[in-house]
């Protein structure tokens, strides 16, 4: 197995703990997003924020993990849910991480938020959304936090 694309403490510690009790509750954690994106290009120089987690969990059952003190339904209907975790920053201010169910979509009447969503488990089932239009494929390969999808890296 190859070495992690960029440095495993470039994910802050509240978003891996985030990561780590929805594995002890039973369920698959990925970091993605943007932040990834960027430590993709550019692992050494970027300090990325926006850290977000695509998840085997449904949003019920994410807010049951979190509790409902500490999670907002930012979008149910789409599977995501924002959970503000704690940090140890200092200024009492949590940090906001988007956790998206895995999930497969059907149209896009208004071309930009699909028309129907089909929350699923499987993440390596074919053409599993991970937000923005990132499909992945059945090709699994897995190395840290970073998944490799339908070309993804390459195209970055």
């Amino acid at each position: 197995m190859s070495a992690a694309p960029f440095p495993p403490d470039s994910i802050p510690p509240e978003v891996a703990s985030l990561c780590r009790r929805l594995g002890q509750a039973g369920h698959a954690a990925y970091v993605v997003g943007g932040a990834v994106r960027d430590l993709l290009r550019s692992p050494t120089q970027v300090t990325a924020k926006d850290f977000d987690v695509a998840t085997s969990a449904l949003p019920e059952e994410v807010v049951r993990i979190f509790s409902a003190k500490r999670t907002i339904p930012t979008g149910i209907a789409h599977g995501t849910v924002t959970v503000l975790c704690e940090t140890s920053s200092g200024d009492g201010k949590p940090r906001h991480v988007e956790v998206t169910t895995f999930r497969g979509e059907t149209g896009y009447s208004d071309g930009r938020r699909p028309d129907r969503v089909e929350f699923i488990t499987d993440l390596w089932k074919p053409a599993v959304v991970l937000g923005r239009g990132i499909r992945l494929s059945r090709q699994r390969r897995v190395v840290g936090t970073e998944c490799s999808a339908d070309g993804g890296l390459r195209r970055l």
